[in-house]
């Protein structure tokens, strides 16, 4: 990008966010102090600072606004099949996140996405640019307490309204159930206040549902050819010779770092880069996940590959250092999700022509890159109704990895499944037809689901390692893991991570 057209840019975006203050500025008749505050930054070109300082503003003025954009989520399949009286106050415990929008962070993010589209027009030239430094994804969401309000829970789980936008507000002066709970910020750090909502059964216009779809809109038939994504693999793995595996302790998500050596020098894979936030009673900030949060500002991957659109198995990027949005995501498409966080994140990854996007209408081998000693295998999952009805589709139609080594004292063979139960394992990948793997990093972080392949395998001892917090993992599924000679290990029980080494089968260490 010449100097020229960059300084050009430089002067469209401010004239944007000129417009942008004058609109937040009239909405809640903010304090002409604060609104100076991001005048000066705009001048002095400090935008990142800028941005976080929009987030924060975004925030407070939709806490006090009157009108909120409230979208009922679909839950986590395992949230509906707990029992909130059996949390005490001291425990975390389930909860239902709502996603929140406001019209400052549509005519936000809509601005930025066309600046930074602009400056990205050309192969890589937009990333010195501005707007494509400036910008992060951030969330804005309200976590309803499920034990606090088991007599208010049926509105979330009418089939009517999940996925559905409804009119609310944070003041209880507005008609509509009352949810009490944590409002969440996500404009690093993650930020939780106690608070309360109100939804209403007011449903979104038509024309406010269109502008949204509009803005977080990825695009006709945006998923690239299985053919491209090999060839892009084979790009930036490079005869892939992988070496350890770190399993970060952040509840019951997903956030593991591969490392070892290709043929240009070092290389690490984040396969997903969850963070899992509960209501853990008095520990409202989550510090029992800091040494794990703190890992996740100094990882440098090359590739990210996102296992599927749950936020605890993307939320993590909230944290991540910036580069990690200047190397290439691979991730199933969305589909009907309209999760707005997970739009915004795979919109900004568009925009700065970033991201590819996985079709996930059938079960099948993705990718197979060949190594000097290895094969690197990723597979879509398939969707069954089977004994896992429950469990979402999202789970069932993720990205699984596979890394197999052949070393001179035989193959060591590693199994990351993601949300994606045994019985959607496609059948592409002959999961535990021969044997126990070394290691298998269980599905769905030990949650109920049916394990009958799991017996398919001739015994070997293996090492299942659970992505969970302590107590998640179903009896049921720990029973059929050991009767399988699986040695158990849960990350909740590691400070950091459960380290694993790819090339030889020893004992998983655990990182505190």
């Amino acid at each position: 990008m010449t100097n020229d057209k960059r300084e050009s840019y430089q002067g469209q975006l401010d004239c944007d966010l000129t417009l942008f203050f004058q609109l937040i500025s009239s909405e809640q008749d903010e304090k002409p102090n604060r609104i100076n505050h991001l005048y000066q930054l705009r001048d002095d070109r400090k935008y990142q600072e800028l941005h976080h300082e929009i987030c924060e503003l975004m925030f407070d003025n939709a806490e006090q606004s009157k009108e909120l954009w409230i979208r009922i989520d679909e839950q986590d399949d395992t949230i509906s099949s707990e029992n909130p009286d059996s949390y005490s106050d001291e425990d975390e415990r389930p909860y239902y996140r709502v996603s929140i929008m406001t019209k400052a962070m549509l005519a936000y993010d809509r601005m930025i996405f066309r600046r930074i589209l602009e400056e990205n027009s050309d192969d890589n030239s937009g990333e010195n640019g501005y707007a494509t430094n400036m910008y992060r994804p951030y969330f804005f969401n309200f976590l309803i307490d499920s034990k606090e309000n088991k007599d208010k829970i049926k509105f979330l789980t009418d089939p009517r309204n999940i996925n559905q936008w409804f009119v609310g507000s944070f003041s209880e002066n507005e008609e509509g159930t009352v949810f009490s709970g944590y409002i969440e910020r996500f404009a690093s750090p993650a930020e939780y206040k106690e608070g309360k909502i109100i939804i209403s059964d007011t449903r979104l216009s038509k024309s406010v549902l269109h502008e949204i779809n509009e803005v977080y809109n990825l695009g006709k038939n945006p998923c690239s050819s299985d053919k491209d994504i090999q060839m892009e693999l084979d790009r930036i793995l490079e005869k892939p010779e992988l070496s350890t595996a770190r399993i970060y302790n952040i509840g019951n998500g997903n956030c593991i770092y591969l490392k070892g050596r290709n043929s240009f020098g070092d290389l690490k894979i984040l396969y997903d880069i969850g963070y899992y936030c509960t209501r853990p009673g008095k520990n409202i900030n989550n510090k029992i996940y800091q040494p794990s949060i703190s890992a996740i500002r100094s990882l440098k991957p090359q590739c990210v590959i996102i296992s599927h659109w749950d936020s605890d198995h993307y939320y993590g990027c909230a944290y991540a250092d910036p580069d990690v949005f200047r190397c290439k995501w691979i991730a199933p498409d969305l589909g009907d999700n309209k999760n707005v966080s997970a739009r915004r994140v795979a919109k900004y990854l568009k925009v700065m022509k970033k991201i590819i996007l996985v079709d996930r209408s059938s079960g099948r081998q993705l990718a197979r890159i060949i190594g000097i000693h290895s094969e690197f295998k990723l597979y879509i999952g398939e969707k069954k109704s089977g004994k896992d009805g429950k469990i979402t589709v999202q789970n069932k139609e993720g990205i699984v990895l596979e890394y197999l080594v052949h070393g001179h004292k035989g193959d060591i063979h590693t199994f990351m499944a993601g949300d994606v139960p045994y019985e959607s394992i496609p059948g592409h990948a002959y999961f535990s037809t021969n044997t126990t793997y070394d290691y298998l990093v269980v599905p769905h972080h030990g949650a109920e689901m049916e394990t009958s392949l799991l017996s398919n395998a001739t015994l070997k001892k293996g090492y299942a390692i659970v992505s969970a917090k302590k107590g998640r993992l179903v009896q049921s599924h720990k029973d059929a893991l050991t009767n399988s000679d699986y040695d158990v290990r849960i990350t909740g029980d590691a400070k950091l991570c459960i380290e694993i080494n790819l090339l030889n089968h020893k004992v998983p260490k655990r990182c505190h």
